[in-house]
């Protein structure tokens, strides 16, 4: 599966070490700067000669795009070991597009990106991190500002493995182990990654299913380059498909010969009380929520009813009620009826405490 070489690694270390001009650099430094970094990347250590080629490499870079002969300076008087930096501070093998202002605000983002970088299954946003620091320079540590929820999902750590084979589209052979059920391995083809509810999702096409399939990382169990041609994505448009639907499920009704169809979306009427009401109008249940009447505290939502919908109407218990239509008013009541079974219609068995 492709990984950052050890070459864009030495370059990019080279090519930060070159532009600071705080530092002085010597061969040795550079060489110790380089083997900290590859070291860190899991990578083999380089010797003297291939220094030597990186910072030729440097150079012809540089000199094609700005003409310069030999754009890095040997600087350094009397008796001290001699440092290198480019002759023009501006000088970068990386040539960056971003304004000022623009700089400004990727900093920002990855200040918060730095305080959601805690659980050792982050490395994958780790690496992002220091690669975008290498091309842009150091990110300021401006404290703790920010936390987030701290999910532990168990699948991220195939986390960084599933991102590089969406972004090349690689086929992938994953070992899956779904509840009360044996494990399987699926042919593969990685489409889109989608978070929700602290768990994390992948879209692809599965070939030995013929069919879209959604997979929880937390589920799999093993991740493996997969062979053959990759067959692009060119039916589901994934910036539009969860338009109508809360969470990741799109629901499936099972047709009289067998075959199974898309459940279609419904303009969904939802009363609250009038203590909950504000609430659910600055957190709404989902993106198409409408007040229809301030006054009899009611909102509508266009959603296909999935199991997250109902899930997530439950939350508010006796606070809200689906009015209309009538299916999904029917779907709720029999699992409230099914709550109600299981709390007030239990006969408890008596114990003798002697």
């Amino acid at each position: 599966m492709p990984v950052s070489s050890s070459q864009n690694i030495r370059l990019f270390v080279l090519d930060q070490c070159l532009r600071n001009q705080r530092e002085k650099y010597t061969f040795n430094a550079l060489l110790d700067k380089v083997n900290e970094k590859l070291e860190r990347c899991g990578k083999p250590e380089i010797a003297i000669r291939q220094l030597r080629k990186d910072l030729r490499e440097i150079r012809s870079i540089i000199k094609k795009h700005e003409g310069d002969e030999d754009p890095i300076a040997l600087l350094g008087s009397g008796g001290k070991e001699k440092y290198y930096r480019y002759k023009n501070p501006k000088s970068s093998i990386y040539k960056n597009q971003l304004s000022d202002d623009e700089l400004a605000d990727l900093l920002a983002v990855l200040n918060v990106l730095k305080s959601f970088r805690k659980d050792e299954n982050d490395g994958w946003l780790s690496d992002i991190i220091e690669g975008l620091e290498e091309k842009f320079g150091e990110i300021p540590d401006a404290g703790e500002l920010i936390s987030f929820e701290d999910y532990k999902t168990q699948g991220a750590s195939y986390l960084a493995a599933i991102v590089d084979a969406v972004i090349n589209h690689q086929k992938l052979v994953i070992y899956y182990q779904p509840y009360h059920k044996e494990e399987e391995h699926w042919d593969i083809d990685p489409y889109y990654l989608k978070q929700f509810n602290g768990r994390w999702f992948l879209f692809g096409w599965n070939e030995d299913k013929g069919m879209l399939y959604n997979m929880a990382l937390d589920r799999i169990t093993g991740v493996y380059d997969g062979y053959g041609e990759f067959r692009t994505n060119k039916d589901i448009d994934f910036s539009t498909y969860f338009d109508d639907i809360i969470g990741v499920t799109r629901p499936r009704k099972k047709l009289e010969d067998g075959s199974f169809v898309d459940v279609d979306s419904e303009k969904i009427l939802l009363r609250f009380s009038e203590r909950r009401f504000p609430y659910a109008k600055s957190k709404p249940i989902h993106n198409s929520f409408q007040v229809v009447s301030e006054e009899d505290c009611t909102a509508s939502i266009i959603v296909r009813p999935n199991n997250e919908f109902f899930a997530r109407v439950l939350e508010y218990g006796p606070d809200v009620e689906i009015v209309s239509p009538d299916s999904v008013r029917e779907l709720i009541k029999r699992k409230v009826n099914e709550m109600y079974e299981k709390y007030f219609s239990v006969q408890h068995e008596c114990t003798d405490n002697k």
